[in-house]
């Protein structure tokens, strides 16, 4: 009789550990680096990807304009799927030194043009399809009022 159990266990074991594998397939790994229009990267923030049921997943930028999603840490993919993009956190604050020479306060530079700020603007969109790694890399709009300040 115990013979006859682990005949039919086995198959059961079999099946839940395929069905596991085919769960976790449904992952894709995406990469990218994000750029401004003149050949900059962008180096602070991130890239939010959100989907069609309302999850959203983030890549950190580093120095260079690279991220790397991921579901639970970063590069480790997200779901198959179509997704808004946009770039979060992009600000940078500055110390203002005063007269006397200590800061006095802070200033907020946004960098990236509003229009790749939010997920509803409709400017950036990636499907994530099943099977390998996917670049993903865009190109961004200074602010152009930060931009003008420069000239």
């Amino acid at each position: 009789m115990l013979n006859q159990s682990k005949i039919v266990v086995f198959p059961v074991v079999i099946f839940l550990f395929f069905l596991m594998l085919t769960g976790c397939s449904n992952r894709v790994k995406i990469s990218g680096t994000v750029t401004f229009d003149d050949g900059e990267p962008l180096t602070r923030g991130s890239v939010c990807f959100r989907a069609e049921n309302g999850t959203t997943y983030q890549g950190y930028l580093n120095k260079s304009g690279y991220y790397a999603p991921g579901e639970l840490r970063d590069g480790d993919g997200i779901p198959a799927g179509t997704y808004k993009v946009w770039v979060a956190g992009t600000d940078e604050s500055r110390e203002i030194q005063g007269k006397n020479g200590s800061v006095s306060q802070f200033q907020i530079i946004v960098h990236v043009d509003p229009q790749y700020t939010s997920p509803d603007t409709g400017k950036l969109s990636f499907e994530a399809k099943r099977g390998g790694t996917k670049k993903f890399d865009f190109t961004v709009e200074h602010f152009k009022e930060i931009a003008q300040k420069k000239k």
